[in-house]
């Protein structure tokens, strides 16, 4: 996350082991995930982090708050705009909507 205050300087590091992030998305403004960050890894995992707890947190490394398996490199991770309680995970070979 990037504080817009002091730019160039991360507020927080989100390692994603030893995968490669092939993609993000924020949560929606408003809902119940706020302050989150969705991100599809190369291994086919995809993770979630809440990135406020992160920041108020002396943290360097944290765990995500959720994590879904595809099976094989996510492309694409896409945050329901309508009902913020699922997301929809890209693959080379899938469309997968996963509940959160």
């Amino acid at each position: 996350a990037l504080d817009i205050r002091r730019p160039g300087v991360a507020l927080s590091y989100l390692h994603t082991r030893n995968a490669a992030a092939n993609s993000f998305c924020w949560a929606p403004p408003g809902s119940e995930y706020a302050n989150h960050v969705m991100v599809g890894l190369e291994d086919g995992t995809t993770v979630m982090w809440d990135v406020q707890m992160l920041a108020q947190s002396s943290m360097l490394k944290a765990s995500p708050r959720y994590a879904f398996d595809a099976g094989e490199a996510v492309q694409s991770v896409v945050w329901d705009q309508r009902s913020t309680d699922s997301i929809a995970i890209a693959t080379g070979s899938s469309i997968q909507v996963v509940p959160i």
